[in-house]
């Protein structure tokens, strides 16, 4: 036996169908596109042993409703707390170095106790980890992108964080979040650790300096040596005017 049921409120409607086994069971799946919109809410519902996100299963048809409906209700309940312009942001150094009692930055241990005729070396890392069985090239990378975070609170207090792009009227021309919003092909390391900032112009303005830092260092780089950075001798004296 199948039975069609459906739900409407002010906020979401959809339609389920309501399937009974021969032992008397009562099983349903909600449609997909009513799951993808309670997850994006981060409201879990539905998962059952050995079956795909959606699934409930009752003793009863007045059960399985009212487990369906405690979930729409859920969702209709679900209030704005706050909503602030923010910059979701990833700053990652690689490298690897000692610091002499001077401040000096030398290589490695062996320099630093030379330097200061001691056996003690005090080693400093990046953000990222860097040593003889985690190592990659040094380097700087930057991810920063402009979103609205609108925190939703449930009956529940809990609380879910949507991630939003701005719209025309959150952004000023002229700005620093004009600029920043307008950046392309920017997006976090795969083993990403993004955190938030609340927006300000001066936190804009520090990120748009260092990516502008960025770019003129390429600009330089690519003057000096072309596309593909290839050092040859009759260019080693430009080094020191970069």
């Amino acid at each position: 036996m199948r039975l069609k049921k459906k739900i409407i409120t002010d906020k979401i409607e959809f339609e389920y169908f309501v399937n009974v086994t021969t032992e008397g069971i009562f099983t349903t799946y909600l449609p997909p596109e009513i799951m993808k919109k309670l997850e994006k809410y981060g409201i879990d519902a539905g998962y059952g042993r050995g079956h795909k996100e959606g699934y409930f299963s009752a003793t009863s048809l007045q059960e399985i409703e009212k487990k369906v409906e405690q979930i729409v209700e859920k969702f209709n309940q679900k209030k704005l707390k706050s909503s602030t312009i923010i910059l979701r942001y990833e700053i990652t150094t690689k490298c690897s170095y000692c610091k002499t009692k001077t401040g000096e930055i030398v290589p490695n241990g062996s320099w630093q106790q030379r330097i200061d005729k001691s056996r003690e070396y005090d080693w400093q890392n990046g953000t990222k980890e860097q040593n003889s069985t985690h190592s990659s090239p040094f380097g700087f990378s930057i991810y920063v992108e402009p979103q609205r975070l609108n925190i939703y609170i449930f009956p529940d207090k809990s609380e879910y964080r949507e991630y939003v792009n701005l719209e025309d009227e959150d952004i000023k021309e002229g700005t620093n979040l004009e600029w920043l919003n307008a950046l392309c092909s920017i997006v976090p390391e795969e083993e990403s650790d993004v955190k938030d900032i609340e927006y300000s112009e001066e936190v804009g303005l520090f990120f748009k300096n260092v990516i502008v830092y960025i770019c003129n260092l390429n600009e330089k780089l690519k003057k000096v040596f072309g596309d593909k950075i290839e050092i040859s001798k009759k260019l080693v004296p430009l080094l020191t005017k970069l």
